[in-house]
Protein backbone atom coordinates (compact mmCIF):
# COMPACT_ATOMS: atom_id res chain seq x y z
CA UNK A 1 0.00 0.00 0.00
CA UNK A 2 1.25 3.22 -0.91
CA UNK A 3 2.60 5.55 1.55
CA UNK A 4 -0.59 8.55 2.35
CA UNK A 5 0.78 11.71 2.34
CA UNK A 6 -1.21 14.52 3.56
CA UNK A 7 -0.56 17.96 2.26
CA UNK A 8 -1.84 21.74 2.97
CA UNK A 9 -5.23 20.98 0.63
CA UNK A 10 -5.69 17.43 1.56
CA UNK A 11 -9.60 16.68 2.20
CA UNK A 12 -10.50 19.53 -0.64
CA UNK A 13 -11.76 23.29 -0.02
CA UNK A 14 -14.74 21.35 1.95
CA UNK A 15 -12.13 20.03 4.43
CA UNK A 16 -11.94 20.80 8.00
CA UNK A 17 -8.38 21.69 7.29
CA UNK A 18 -9.31 24.22 5.15
CA UNK A 19 -12.11 25.49 6.37
CA UNK A 20 -11.65 25.68 10.36
CA UNK A 21 -7.85 25.23 10.62
CA UNK A 22 -6.12 27.23 8.13
CA UNK A 23 -5.46 31.11 8.96
CA UNK A 24 -5.46 32.93 5.89
CA UNK A 25 -5.34 36.35 7.55
CA UNK A 26 -2.28 38.88 7.98
CA UNK A 27 -1.61 39.46 11.92
CA UNK A 28 -3.86 43.00 12.54
CA UNK A 29 -3.64 44.23 9.15
CA UNK A 30 -6.57 46.85 8.41
CA UNK A 31 -6.21 49.77 6.33
CA UNK A 32 -8.23 52.41 6.20
CA UNK A 33 -8.81 55.72 3.99
CA UNK A 34 -8.30 58.98 5.08
CA UNK A 35 -6.44 59.24 7.96
CA UNK A 36 -5.81 63.15 7.71
CA UNK A 37 -9.84 63.56 8.02
CA UNK A 38 -10.22 67.15 9.04
CA UNK A 39 -7.58 69.39 8.30
CA UNK A 40 -10.34 72.53 8.07
CA UNK A 41 -11.19 71.50 11.80
CA UNK A 42 -7.74 70.90 12.64
CA UNK A 43 -6.36 74.50 11.69
CA UNK A 44 -9.59 76.22 13.18
CA UNK A 45 -8.93 74.40 16.61
CA UNK A 46 -5.79 75.40 17.23
CA UNK A 47 -6.15 78.99 16.10
CA UNK A 48 -7.84 81.97 17.97
CA UNK A 49 -9.79 79.23 20.25
CA UNK A 50 -12.38 81.31 22.75
CA UNK A 51 -14.63 80.26 25.48
CA UNK A 52 -18.29 81.85 25.25
CA UNK A 53 -20.32 82.52 28.32
CA UNK A 54 -23.37 81.40 26.21
CA UNK A 55 -24.26 79.24 23.14
CA UNK A 56 -24.50 82.30 21.32
CA UNK A 57 -22.21 84.87 21.03
CA UNK A 58 -21.23 88.04 19.42
CA UNK A 59 -18.06 89.38 17.75
CA UNK A 60 -16.73 92.66 16.72
CA UNK A 61 -15.36 94.09 13.39
CA UNK A 62 -14.02 96.61 11.83
CA UNK A 63 -13.45 98.15 8.14
CA UNK A 64 -11.43 101.10 8.04
CA UNK A 65 -13.19 103.39 6.44
CA UNK A 66 -10.32 105.44 5.86
CA UNK A 67 -8.95 103.11 2.76
CA UNK A 68 -10.95 104.92 0.45
CA UNK A 69 -13.02 108.26 1.26
CA UNK A 70 -14.94 109.54 -2.31
CA UNK A 71 -18.35 111.08 -3.33
CA UNK A 72 -19.78 112.01 -6.41
CA UNK A 73 -21.14 115.89 -7.56
CA UNK A 74 -24.66 116.51 -9.54
CA UNK A 75 -23.13 119.38 -10.72
CA UNK A 76 -21.81 121.04 -14.03
CA UNK A 77 -19.34 124.31 -13.02
CA UNK A 78 -16.26 125.92 -14.27
CA UNK A 79 -13.25 126.27 -11.49
CA UNK A 80 -11.51 129.04 -12.84
CA UNK A 81 -7.59 128.96 -11.63
CA UNK A 82 -7.28 132.87 -11.04
CA UNK A 83 -10.10 132.88 -8.68
CA UNK A 84 -10.84 133.09 -5.11
CA UNK A 85 -14.00 132.61 -4.93
CA UNK A 86 -16.43 129.85 -4.02
CA UNK A 87 -18.21 127.75 -6.30
CA UNK A 88 -21.23 126.02 -5.24
CA UNK A 89 -21.36 121.94 -6.19
CA UNK A 90 -24.46 119.99 -5.79
CA UNK A 91 -24.25 116.34 -4.39
CA UNK A 92 -26.55 113.65 -5.53
CA UNK A 93 -29.66 113.10 -2.72
CA UNK A 94 -28.41 109.36 -2.32
CA UNK A 95 -25.52 109.00 -0.33
CA UNK A 96 -25.84 104.62 -0.37
CA UNK A 97 -23.85 104.30 -3.49
CA UNK A 98 -22.49 108.08 -3.87
CA UNK A 99 -20.53 108.43 -0.77
CA UNK A 100 -18.03 105.81 0.33
CA UNK A 101 -15.85 106.47 3.60
CA UNK A 102 -17.28 109.02 4.87
CA UNK A 103 -19.63 109.28 7.80
CA UNK A 104 -21.60 106.54 10.37
CA UNK A 105 -24.19 106.18 8.64
CA UNK A 106 -26.14 102.41 8.14
CA UNK A 107 -24.31 102.09 4.92
CA UNK A 108 -21.08 103.27 6.44
CA UNK A 109 -21.62 106.06 3.90
CA UNK A 110 -23.25 109.81 5.47
CA UNK A 111 -22.32 113.80 4.56
CA UNK A 112 -22.11 116.26 7.28
CA UNK A 113 -19.94 119.36 8.52
CA UNK A 114 -16.75 117.76 8.89
CA UNK A 115 -16.30 117.78 4.75
CA UNK A 116 -15.20 121.00 5.57
CA UNK A 117 -11.66 121.72 5.00
CA UNK A 118 -11.05 118.31 2.97
CA UNK A 119 -8.39 118.50 0.06
CA UNK A 120 -10.48 116.35 -3.29
CA UNK A 121 -8.77 115.15 -6.26
CA UNK A 122 -11.38 115.63 -9.10
CA UNK A 123 -11.47 112.58 -11.08
CA UNK A 124 -14.00 111.17 -14.38
CA UNK A 125 -16.44 108.36 -13.96
CA UNK A 126 -15.13 105.06 -15.32
CA UNK A 127 -18.39 103.67 -16.55
CA UNK A 128 -16.83 99.96 -16.64
CA UNK A 129 -16.36 100.30 -12.91
CA UNK A 130 -18.06 103.22 -11.85
CA UNK A 131 -15.55 104.25 -9.66
CA UNK A 132 -12.70 107.10 -10.18
CA UNK A 133 -10.95 106.79 -13.29
CA UNK A 134 -7.26 107.86 -13.77
CA UNK A 135 -7.85 111.06 -15.45
CA UNK A 136 -7.68 113.70 -12.58
CA UNK A 137 -9.21 116.79 -13.82
CA UNK A 138 -7.95 118.90 -10.91
CA UNK A 139 -7.98 119.55 -6.96
CA UNK A 140 -10.58 121.29 -4.67
CA UNK A 141 -11.13 122.40 -1.16
CA UNK A 142 -14.31 122.23 0.36
CA UNK A 143 -15.09 125.28 2.17
CA UNK A 144 -18.48 125.60 2.98
CA UNK A 145 -21.07 122.60 3.93
CA UNK A 146 -24.79 124.08 3.40
CA UNK A 147 -26.75 120.93 3.66
CA UNK A 148 -26.17 116.93 2.39
CA UNK A 149 -26.95 118.01 -1.38
CA UNK A 150 -25.02 121.19 -1.20
CA UNK A 151 -21.26 122.64 -0.57
CA UNK A 152 -19.24 124.88 -1.94
CA UNK A 153 -15.23 124.58 -2.87
CA UNK A 154 -12.33 126.35 -3.92
CA UNK A 155 -9.86 125.38 -6.71
CA UNK A 156 -6.29 124.49 -5.86
CA UNK A 157 -5.10 123.76 -9.31
CA UNK A 158 -3.23 126.36 -11.54
CA UNK A 159 -5.43 125.48 -14.68
CA UNK A 160 -9.27 125.55 -15.38
CA UNK A 161 -10.74 123.01 -15.61
CA UNK A 162 -15.19 122.13 -15.54
CA UNK A 163 -17.31 119.75 -13.44
CA UNK A 164 -19.43 117.58 -14.70
CA UNK A 165 -22.47 115.31 -13.07
CA UNK A 166 -20.76 112.08 -12.15
CA UNK A 167 -17.26 113.02 -11.26
CA UNK A 168 -15.82 111.87 -8.63
CA UNK A 169 -14.13 113.83 -5.32
CA UNK A 170 -11.51 111.51 -3.85
CA UNK A 171 -10.27 112.75 -0.63
CA UNK A 172 -6.55 112.95 -0.49
CA UNK A 173 -5.74 114.93 2.82
CA UNK A 174 -7.22 118.12 4.94
CA UNK A 175 -5.85 121.75 4.74
CA UNK A 176 -7.09 124.86 7.15
CA UNK A 177 -6.42 128.52 7.10
CA UNK A 178 -3.87 129.54 9.77
CA UNK A 179 -5.55 130.82 13.26
CA UNK A 180 -8.73 128.30 12.39
CA UNK A 181 -10.90 126.50 15.22
CA UNK A 182 -10.42 122.70 15.24
CA UNK A 183 -12.55 121.08 12.29
CA UNK A 184 -16.14 119.37 13.21
CA UNK A 185 -15.66 115.58 13.88
CA UNK A 186 -16.95 112.61 13.17
CA UNK A 187 -16.54 108.93 14.61
CA UNK A 188 -17.84 105.64 13.24
CA UNK A 189 -18.83 102.14 15.00
CA UNK A 190 -17.63 98.66 15.25
CA UNK A 191 -19.77 96.33 13.73
CA UNK A 192 -21.12 92.99 15.62
CA UNK A 193 -21.00 89.60 13.88
CA UNK A 194 -22.70 86.67 15.77
CA UNK A 195 -22.59 82.76 15.85
CA UNK A 196 -23.67 79.84 17.58
CA UNK A 197 -22.31 76.25 18.99
CA UNK A 198 -24.30 73.21 18.59
CA UNK A 199 -23.65 70.17 20.09
CA UNK A 200 -22.32 66.84 18.47
CA UNK A 201 -22.72 63.79 19.35
CA UNK A 202 -21.41 60.78 17.92
CA UNK A 203 -22.44 57.17 19.66
CA UNK A 204 -21.38 53.99 19.28
CA UNK A 205 -22.47 50.44 21.10
CA UNK A 206 -20.78 47.59 21.79
CA UNK A 207 -22.07 43.78 23.82
CA UNK A 208 -19.92 43.07 26.62
CA UNK A 209 -19.54 39.20 24.89
CA UNK A 210 -18.38 40.74 21.75
CA UNK A 211 -15.98 42.82 23.82
CA UNK A 212 -14.08 40.04 25.46
CA UNK A 213 -13.83 37.75 21.86
CA UNK A 214 -10.62 36.85 20.30
CA UNK A 215 -10.83 38.30 17.22
CA UNK A 216 -8.94 38.47 13.73
CA UNK A 217 -8.10 41.18 11.78
CA UNK A 218 -8.64 44.11 14.70
CA UNK A 219 -8.46 41.80 17.80
CA UNK A 220 -10.53 44.51 19.65
CA UNK A 221 -13.17 45.44 18.37
CA UNK A 222 -14.38 48.06 20.84
CA UNK A 223 -10.87 50.33 20.26
CA UNK A 224 -11.68 49.70 16.57
CA UNK A 225 -15.09 51.24 17.19
CA UNK A 226 -13.61 53.58 19.13
CA UNK A 227 -11.12 55.03 16.72
CA UNK A 228 -13.98 54.86 13.68
CA UNK A 229 -16.53 56.85 15.42
CA UNK A 230 -14.17 59.34 16.36
CA UNK A 231 -13.07 60.06 12.75
CA UNK A 232 -16.58 60.08 12.25
CA UNK A 233 -17.03 62.74 14.85
CA UNK A 234 -14.42 64.84 13.58
CA UNK A 235 -15.74 64.62 9.63
CA UNK A 236 -19.30 65.69 10.72
CA UNK A 237 -17.73 68.61 12.54
CA UNK A 238 -15.33 69.15 9.34
CA UNK A 239 -18.40 69.30 7.46
CA UNK A 240 -20.39 71.46 9.24
CA UNK A 241 -17.62 73.78 9.70
CA UNK A 242 -17.59 74.44 6.21
CA UNK A 243 -21.40 73.88 4.97
CA UNK A 244 -22.90 74.13 8.00
CA UNK A 245 -26.04 76.65 7.96
CA UNK A 246 -28.08 78.49 10.92
CA UNK A 247 -31.79 79.89 11.45
CA UNK A 248 -29.95 83.01 13.73
CA UNK A 249 -28.14 84.70 10.47
CA UNK A 250 -24.86 86.18 11.24
CA UNK A 251 -25.56 89.60 11.25
CA UNK A 252 -23.00 89.96 7.98
CA UNK A 253 -25.59 91.77 6.19
CA UNK A 254 -28.22 94.53 7.61
CA UNK A 255 -31.27 92.05 7.74
CA UNK A 256 -30.41 89.65 10.63
CA UNK A 257 -32.32 89.66 13.89
CA UNK A 258 -30.80 88.80 17.05
CA UNK A 259 -32.42 86.40 19.06
CA UNK A 260 -32.14 82.55 20.47
CA UNK A 261 -33.56 81.28 17.04
CA UNK A 262 -33.17 77.80 16.87
CA UNK A 263 -35.28 74.71 15.64
CA UNK A 264 -36.68 72.10 18.26
CA UNK A 265 -36.49 68.45 18.56
CA UNK A 266 -39.72 65.72 18.29
CA UNK A 267 -39.21 66.33 22.57
CA UNK A 268 -39.36 69.93 21.96
CA UNK A 269 -35.65 70.60 23.11
CA UNK A 270 -33.28 73.43 21.42
CA UNK A 271 -31.58 72.41 18.41
CA UNK A 272 -28.95 75.11 17.67
CA UNK A 273 -26.42 75.04 14.69
CA UNK A 274 -23.38 76.94 13.47
CA UNK A 275 -22.84 78.48 10.12
CA UNK A 276 -20.08 77.08 8.31
CA UNK A 277 -17.30 79.41 6.40
CA UNK A 278 -18.45 78.22 2.63
CA UNK A 279 -22.24 78.66 3.47
CA UNK A 280 -21.35 82.16 5.27
CA UNK A 281 -19.23 82.86 1.93
CA UNK A 282 -21.79 81.61 -0.57
CA UNK A 283 -24.87 83.51 1.36
CA UNK A 284 -22.63 87.14 2.37
CA UNK A 285 -20.30 87.59 -0.16
CA UNK A 286 -20.28 88.88 -3.82
CA UNK A 287 -19.46 87.84 -7.28
CA UNK A 288 -18.00 91.25 -8.19
CA UNK A 289 -16.82 94.51 -7.30
CA UNK A 290 -14.08 95.67 -4.98
CA UNK A 291 -14.65 92.64 -2.32
CA UNK A 292 -15.31 90.45 -4.79
CA UNK A 293 -14.59 86.74 -2.73
CA UNK A 294 -16.47 84.28 -4.63
CA UNK A 295 -14.35 83.84 -7.89
CA UNK A 296 -15.50 81.23 -11.19
CA UNK A 297 -12.65 79.53 -13.02
CA UNK A 298 -13.49 78.74 -16.51
CA UNK A 299 -11.42 75.94 -17.17
CA UNK A 300 -11.46 76.08 -21.14
CA UNK A 301 -10.49 80.07 -20.92
CA UNK A 302 -9.01 80.82 -17.78
CA UNK A 303 -6.07 82.75 -18.34
CA UNK A 304 -2.86 84.09 -16.48
CA UNK A 305 -4.25 87.49 -17.24
CA UNK A 306 -7.59 86.38 -14.94
CA UNK A 307 -5.19 84.57 -12.71
CA UNK A 308 -3.12 87.54 -11.62
CA UNK A 309 -6.41 89.63 -11.46
CA UNK A 310 -8.02 87.16 -9.28
CA UNK A 311 -4.83 87.17 -7.02
CA UNK A 312 -5.28 90.53 -6.77
CA UNK A 313 -8.64 90.88 -4.69
CA UNK A 314 -7.63 87.36 -3.09
CA UNK A 315 -4.66 89.21 -1.52
CA UNK A 316 -5.82 92.93 -1.25
CA UNK A 317 -6.47 92.55 2.61
CA UNK A 318 -2.98 90.57 3.29
CA UNK A 319 -3.27 87.98 6.02
CA UNK A 320 -0.90 88.80 9.41
CA UNK A 321 0.24 85.46 8.71
CA UNK A 322 2.18 86.43 5.48
CA UNK A 323 0.43 83.44 3.41
CA UNK A 324 -3.35 82.25 3.01
CA UNK A 325 -4.53 78.95 3.19
CA UNK A 326 -6.83 77.20 0.55
CA UNK A 327 -8.84 74.10 2.00
CA UNK A 328 -8.85 72.37 -1.50
CA UNK A 329 -10.82 69.66 -3.26
CA UNK A 330 -9.67 67.13 -4.91
CA UNK A 331 -10.50 68.37 -8.64
CA UNK A 332 -9.33 72.36 -7.55
CA UNK A 333 -5.61 70.48 -6.71
CA UNK A 334 -5.78 68.36 -9.94
CA UNK A 335 -6.41 71.82 -11.86
CA UNK A 336 -3.60 73.96 -10.69
CA UNK A 337 -1.44 70.43 -10.88
CA UNK A 338 -1.90 69.94 -14.89
CA UNK A 339 1.05 71.22 -16.80
CA UNK A 340 -0.04 69.80 -20.17
CA UNK A 341 1.93 71.74 -23.22
CA UNK A 342 -1.17 71.36 -25.28
CA UNK A 343 -4.13 71.33 -23.50
CA UNK A 344 -6.11 72.87 -20.51
CA UNK A 345 -4.64 75.83 -18.69
CA UNK A 346 -1.26 75.68 -20.24
CA UNK A 347 -2.39 76.21 -23.88
CA UNK A 348 -4.84 78.45 -22.70
CA UNK A 349 -2.53 81.07 -20.50
CA UNK A 350 1.05 80.40 -21.93
CA UNK A 351 2.45 79.79 -18.60
CA UNK A 352 2.76 77.15 -15.73
CA UNK A 353 2.49 77.32 -12.24
CA UNK A 354 4.68 77.22 -10.02
CA UNK A 355 3.85 74.31 -6.76
CA UNK A 356 6.23 73.65 -4.10
CA UNK A 357 6.57 69.54 -3.01
CA UNK A 358 4.53 67.78 -0.32
CA UNK A 359 5.57 69.24 2.93
CA UNK A 360 3.66 68.97 6.64
CA UNK A 361 1.91 71.67 8.66
CA UNK A 362 2.80 71.80 12.09
CA UNK A 363 -0.93 70.71 13.07
CA UNK A 364 -0.25 67.49 10.50
CA UNK A 365 -1.76 67.71 7.11
CA UNK A 366 0.02 67.96 4.07
CA UNK A 367 0.19 71.14 1.69
CA UNK A 368 1.59 72.13 -1.13
CA UNK A 369 2.78 76.19 -1.69
CA UNK A 370 0.99 77.43 -4.41
CA UNK A 371 3.61 80.83 -6.02
CA UNK A 372 0.98 83.63 -7.03
CA UNK A 373 1.46 87.19 -8.43
CA UNK A 374 0.42 88.47 -5.27
CA UNK A 375 1.28 85.79 -2.86
CA UNK A 376 1.59 82.07 -1.41
CA UNK A 377 -1.11 79.90 -0.65
CA UNK A 378 -1.05 76.63 1.04
CA UNK A 379 -2.77 74.08 -0.83
CA UNK A 380 -4.75 71.50 1.61
CA UNK A 381 -6.43 68.76 0.40
CA UNK A 382 -9.28 68.33 1.69
CA UNK A 383 -11.90 65.21 1.68
CA UNK A 384 -14.58 66.59 2.98
CA UNK A 385 -15.02 68.99 -0.42
CA UNK A 386 -13.56 66.14 -2.23
CA UNK A 387 -16.54 64.08 -1.53
CA UNK A 388 -19.24 66.33 -1.45
CA UNK A 389 -21.26 68.46 -4.10
CA UNK A 390 -18.08 71.34 -4.38
CA UNK A 391 -15.63 68.76 -5.56
CA UNK A 392 -13.87 71.45 -8.25
CA UNK A 393 -14.07 74.48 -5.25
CA UNK A 394 -11.26 75.68 -3.25
CA UNK A 395 -12.02 77.80 0.10
CA UNK A 396 -9.44 80.49 1.18
CA UNK A 397 -8.97 81.51 4.44
CA UNK A 398 -7.48 84.46 6.41
CA UNK A 399 -7.19 82.28 9.30
CA UNK A 400 -7.05 85.68 11.84
CA UNK A 401 -10.61 86.11 10.99
CA UNK A 402 -11.33 82.36 11.93
CA UNK A 403 -12.85 81.84 15.77
CA UNK A 404 -13.27 78.29 17.63
CA UNK A 405 -15.76 78.95 20.05
CA UNK A 406 -15.46 75.98 22.35
CA UNK A 407 -18.94 76.21 25.15
CA UNK A 408 -17.75 72.91 26.76
CA UNK A 409 -14.63 71.24 25.92
CA UNK A 410 -14.14 67.68 23.80
CA UNK A 411 -15.26 64.45 26.03
CA UNK A 412 -15.27 60.91 25.51
CA UNK A 413 -18.44 59.62 27.86
CA UNK A 414 -17.57 55.60 28.97
CA UNK A 415 -20.63 53.13 29.53
CA UNK A 416 -23.19 55.98 29.78
CA UNK A 417 -26.27 53.75 29.52
CA UNK A 418 -26.62 51.54 32.66
CA UNK A 419 -29.62 51.35 34.25
CA UNK A 420 -31.11 48.20 34.93
CA UNK A 421 -27.81 46.46 34.66
CA UNK A 422 -27.83 46.11 30.70
CA UNK A 423 -24.73 43.41 29.20
CA UNK A 424 -23.90 46.30 26.36
CA UNK A 425 -21.28 49.52 26.68
CA UNK A 426 -22.35 52.32 25.07
CA UNK A 427 -19.93 55.28 24.89
CA UNK A 428 -20.12 58.29 23.13
CA UNK A 429 -18.25 61.57 21.61
CA UNK A 430 -19.23 64.56 22.71
CA UNK A 431 -18.43 67.92 21.32
CA UNK A 432 -20.25 71.51 21.97
CA UNK A 433 -19.04 74.34 19.86
CA UNK A 434 -18.95 76.55 16.98
CA UNK A 435 -17.17 78.37 14.42
CA UNK A 436 -16.98 82.46 14.89
CA UNK A 437 -16.46 83.75 11.21
CA UNK A 438 -15.26 87.76 10.56
CA UNK A 439 -14.34 89.97 7.77
CA UNK A 440 -16.25 87.94 5.27
CA UNK A 441 -14.11 89.93 2.14
CA UNK A 442 -11.14 88.10 3.13
CA UNK A 443 -12.08 84.69 2.90
CA UNK A 444 -12.77 83.83 -1.07
CA UNK A 445 -14.10 80.58 -2.61
CA UNK A 446 -12.58 79.59 -6.38
CA UNK A 447 -15.07 77.56 -8.11
CA UNK A 448 -13.89 75.12 -11.35
CA UNK A 449 -16.72 76.05 -14.24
Amino acid sequence: MAAQEKNLYTGSSTSVLYTDRRDFYLPNDVKELWSDTAPFLTAVANNNQFKPKDPLFKMFEYKNYWRDQRFTIDDTSTMTASSDSEVTVTLPASTTTNTIGLGSGSNGALRGSFLVGLVCAVHTNDPATSKPSSTKKGTVLITTYTSDTEIKVKTLSTTNFDLASGDWFVVIGNAHGEGSESPEPWADELKVVWGSCQIFRTPLQITKTLMEAALRGEPNELIRLRRIKSMEHKMQRERTFLFGESVLGNNLTYGDTFGDTARTDADGEMVRTTTGLRQAIAKYGSTSGDDQNIFEVNQASYTYANFVDDCEKIFQYQPLEGSKQMWASAKMLSFWSKMEATSGFAKNSGWTVNIGDVSKDKLGFNYRMLDTPHGMIQLVPTPALTISPYNGEGIITDVSNLRHAVYEGDAYHQNIKTDNAPLIQKDEYYSYDGLGIQLIPTHKIMRLV
